[in-house]
């Protein structure tokens, strides 16, 4: 049976490959900036994920469509446009950027969750690079973006204590390294054990990694 894939912030080019890795499956690319692409094997759509009424409607087509919605992922796809160092910012944009991105993913969170529930994976997913990790981050340009980033993270974060004791599972994956691809590793399961020790477990815990698989702080 197909599983059914929604990926918020197709912009980002991760997500997009992502989203083609999916292809042969029921996947959705939503395109935030209002401007989609085209997609071999995907339905895609620009999304107002500040819109009640777009989030009511994505959330009945997909149920009606589908019954449930088995991984969710997550991207802050949207860059102001110079964005640059502190003191350098055009505030109306800025705060535009964090709406898209941040509130975009949380809205886009809490509407699916309940098909979320229904899905046999009850999976999310982030998309993340590794100046979104504050203790990588090195820049000190496009704010909006990499606050976005590690807001992401954070509600990555406080999903994973509201819902893990309910199964769900989480995928987070720092791009920008070869190896294993983001859809590739949303795909991949784990042992899910609660009786696993926190050290050994990559479901009991949340975990950041790369294309090589190595673990990365947050």
């Amino acid at each position: 049976m197909k599983k059914t894939i929604v990926i918020y912030g197709a912009e980002n080019e991760s997500a997009k490959e992502t989203a083609m890795y999916f292809s042969g499956e029921n996947v959705y690319a939503l395109f935030p900036s209002g401007k989609p692409e085209a997609l071999e094997g995907v339905t895609t759509a620009a999304i107002d994920p500040l819109s009640d009424e777009a989030m009511v409607l994505l959330a009945r087509q997909l149920e009606e469509k589908h019954g449930g919605v088995d991984l969710l992922v997550l991207c802050a796809s949207l860059h102001g446009e110079n964005d640059g160092s502190i003191g350098s910012h055009d505030m109306g944009q800025l705060a535009q950027t964090l709406d898209r991105n941040v509130n975009g993913c949380w809205r886009m969170t809490e509407t699916l969750l309940p098909l979320l529930r229904k899905g046999e994976w009850k999976r999310i997913g982030v998309i993340t690079p590794e100046e979104g990790s504050i203790r990588q981050c090195r820049s000190t340009k496009d704010y909006g973006w990499l606050m976005s980033c590690a807001s992401i993270n954070m509600m990555q974060k406080l999903n994973f204590n509201r819902l893990h004791s309910e199964g769900f599972m989480f995928r987070n994956y720092m791009e920008g390294t070869k190896g294993i691809t983001p859809g590739e590793y949303m795909a991949m399961n784990f042992c899910f054990d609660p009786n696993d020790a926190y050290i050994h477990s990559d479901e009991n815990r949340l975990i950041l990694r790369d294309g090589q698989l190595r673990e990365y702080a947050w």
